[in-house]
């Protein structure tokens, strides 16, 4: 088992820490997304990519997992992964109607239909979704990703008849919700794009 302390915004440095090696190796962090159960984080990220420049001594040796990581899946993994602090902030997307007018053109690029619904109805939403096509180019029918806001969330109430009716109805914590082979919901619209685009083969990170 190694070891590493690692400073970030705490003023307590995290503990990374490292079991196995090769195919068996796991990684754990004591940072709050560790503590959540988030599987990566950026200071794992840092330790396996032998970044010293945040380490705090004492510290097990860089050297020693850089060999217990070499060729494996998780060296790849520290290597496509984007802290959210280094994520696009999106500038100029304001709602999911800016995010189909900016990146329409870019979604096509990659084969995709790229369909937008708004409904200003009691109950509002937009969303824009790609499809992808089959060989002979026509358009699938089920979505690759959706990229969805829902300004309210509500419960039913059954009604005599076998009907149903909304109550409770309040704003959405968390609006945004990205639908692909499973769903996520986010607060905030940049986390939900990364994750849409993400879905579509377009990885978008901060130049600055």
């Amino acid at each position: 088992m190694l070891k590493f302390s690692v400073q970030g915004s705490a003023p307590t440095p995290y503990v990374v820490t490292v079991e196995g090696e090769g195919a068996d190796i796991r990684v754990f962090c004591t940072c709050p997304g560790g503590r959540r159960g988030v599987k990566f984080c950026k200071h794992a990220k840092a330790v396996i990519e032998g970044d010293a420049s945040r380490i705090v001594q004492p510290s097990d040796d860089l050297a020693e997992l850089a060999r217990r990581v070499s060729g494996t899946a998780i060296a790849r993994k520290a290597a496509n992964y984007v802290p959210s602090d280094m994520r696009e902030k999106v500038p100029g997307c304001s709602s999911v109607r800016d995010v189909f007018e900016r990146y329409r053109e870019r979604l096509e690029e990659q084969g995709f239909v790229v369909e937008f619904v708004e409904d200003r109805g009691d109950f509002p939403y937009e969303s824009v979704a790609i499809f992808g096509r089959f060989k002979n180019g026509k358009p699938r029918k089920t979505a690759s990703a959706e990229l969805r806001r829902d300004s309210l969330i509500f419960d039913f109430a059954a009604l005599d008849g076998g009907e149903v009716e909304p109550f409770n109805i309040r704003p959405r914590e968390k609006p945004f919700t990205v639908r692909g082979a499973k769903g996520s919901t986010y607060a905030h619209l940049d986390s939900a794009l990364y994750a849409f685009l993400k879905l579509a083969g377009i990885n978008i990170v901060d130049k600055g």
